[in-house]
């Protein structure tokens, strides 16, 4: 059997493996924003956005963070949230993608307008990611996909 065949009969899988990569891109990714006070009250924050804490994307740093506050976006299908970090140098935003829930977005902003209001903590560290659906719809696409792999190319080599 040639290598063109045995592609040919795993390409279902190949695209259902693909598939959760992508996924895995998209829905497994975490964001930290590390936010440190200096002496003289200004408070510098640090973004980082990583795929299960192992794969980092470059980091953002926020100087001069003022305030935190919620963003919503709403259309036909209904309303997403994001968190935005008012700093000297513009506004930006704590991850990538809008989502629901506007309450947990509101804690997060709640937490980093209290830490910069309170001058006695020195840092700050907040985590948000998608939790366990992240890596379980991801992994379930990559199961199926080299499942369907192994027994395509082990049925057409017994043909």
């Amino acid at each position: 059997m040639s290598i063109k065949q045995i592609i040919k009969s795993a390409l279902w899988g190949m695209i259902f493996t693909g598939a959760g990569v992508l996924a895995l891109y998209f829905f497994a990714r975490t964001t930290t924003l590390t936010c440190e006070r200096s002496a003289k009250d200004q408070i510098t924050c640090v973004k980082s956005e990583s795929i299960l804490g192992v794969l980092n994307f470059e980091d953002e740093h926020i100087p001069s963070l003022e305030n935190a506050w919620v963003s919503e976006s709403c259309d036909d299908d209904g309303c997403t949230y994001r968190v935005e970090l008012d700093a000297a140098r513009g506004t930006f935003h704590l991850t990538s993608y809008s989502s629901s829930g506007y309450r947990s977005k509101e804690d997060i902003a709640d937490r980093i307008n209290t830490f910069i209001r309170s001058s006695s903590v020195p840092s700050l560290v907040i985590e948000t990611g998608t939790g366990l659906l992240g890596l379980v719809l991801p992994a379930v696409f990559i199961l199926v996909g080299l499942i369907v792999s192994f027994i395509q190319v082990r049925n057409s080599m017994i043909q």
